[in-house]
């Protein structure tokens, strides 16, 4: 196993709970939504680890991910690794930081991009769900105009 997974504990039992269970990728940087209900996080899922945890730079990628605060309902929020998707760069990047904005709506995030020479570069981006950010409608929530990044279970 060269993954990490994600955990929640409970401070009062001193119990752990896994989130994540994937054992060849890496899940980490978990951080709640401010209403508690969500937790964003990075993730090298589903691009397969290349080498051990020794040499990870030069392999690794990530992207973007979103899961209600049980574990269930995971929802890749990017895919700047993924040829043929909008987000693609054709670049191999790293997701690296994460941050929610105080109201819930907005998302920073900071990848580490590796150019075609091999130096790198840092890059900061809002992702920005819009003024209906996780409202309940119909029994599912509603991400700008694409609900199918969205968790199901308000």
């Amino acid at each position: 196993e060269i993954g990490m997974d994600i955990y929640t504990l409970d401070i009062d039992s001193g119990n752990t709970t896994r989130l994540t269970h994937t054992f060849d990728d890496w899940d980490e940087s978990g951080h709640y939504s401010p209403d508690g209900r969500r937790i964003a996080y990075l993730s090298s899922t589903p691009y397969p680890a290349e080498g051990s945890n020794d040499n990870w730079w030069s392999w690794g990628k990530g992207d973007y991910w979103l899961m209600s605060v049980d574990g269930a309902e995971k929802s890749q929020l990017t895919y700047f690794n993924t040829p043929g998707t909008l987000d693609y760069m054709g670049l191999r990047v790293m997701s690296a930081y994460i941050a929610w904005s105080p109201d819930g709506k907005r998302l920073a995030i900071g990848n580490v991009i590796e150019n075609p020479d091999l130096s790198t570069r840092d890059e900061i981006l809002l992702i920005d769900f819009g003024d209906n950010a996780f409202e309940c409608g119909n029994g599912a929530c509603e991400i700008g105009e694409n609900s199918s990044n969205c968790i199901e279970d308000c």
